[in-house]
């Protein structure tokens, strides 16, 4: 959907379709471990997964001349997301009239393309003056490319967040802190 003069309407796809096209498959493998500490005012959490995902449902950024902007279509590639997650949840202060709870989480994910079974390509962005994706075997699936070569990788080094909230009586003071790496 979008805007026709103003009005709201839809306008034709500009996805070209693959008549042969089938689902993806997901293989995940997980593990990790929950611990209270401190007599349950303190707890940590901390979970390492890996997630394979076969036949690849790709998406190509066409020539204008093509008539589609882009071109969805499976293929026999597949990807690999690797990450780890923690928190860390402690409350340092529990009264009648005051309650405080800080949490921190740590996150990292990295993916990357082990098998692509098309020639490498560049897809999405803004033109490669810009910078566009680049999908290409054995790198991350979101690496960025520019005229000069690989420029970055839109997916953040890791990320973490610092929250607390403070109850005091019938009032709560909360505030969170976002800390991204890279990306």
């Amino acid at each position: 959907t979008g805007t026709i003069g103003g009005i709201f309407g839809t306008l034709p796809g500009n996805r070209a379709g693959d008549p042969f096209i089938k689902p993806e498959r997901q293989t995940e493998l997980e593990g990790g471990f929950d611990a209270q500490l401190a007599g349950g005012r303190a707890e940590l959490n901390f979970t390492v997964y890996q997630r394979t995902i076969n036949d690849l449902l790709l998406e190509q950024t066409l020539p204008p001349s093509s008539g589609q902007e882009f071109r969805i279509f499976s293929s026999d590639s597949e990807l690999r997301n690797r990450g780890l997650e923690a928190t860390f949840t402690v409350s340092p202060v529990q009264s009648r009239d005051v309650n405080w709870l800080f949490r921190t989480t740590f996150f990292k994910n990295s993916s990357v393309i082990t098998r692509l079974t098309v020639p490498t390509f560049q897809t999405g962005g803004f033109a490669l003056a810009l910078g566009t994706y680049q999908i290409q075997e054995d790198s991350s699936a979101t690496q960025i490319f520019g005229t000069e070569g690989k420029v970055g990788d839109a997916t953040p080094d890791f990320q973490m967040s610092f929250s607390n909230d403070i109850d005091f009586k019938r009032f709560t003071l909360g505030f969170l802190l976002d800390w991204k790496q890279g990306g």
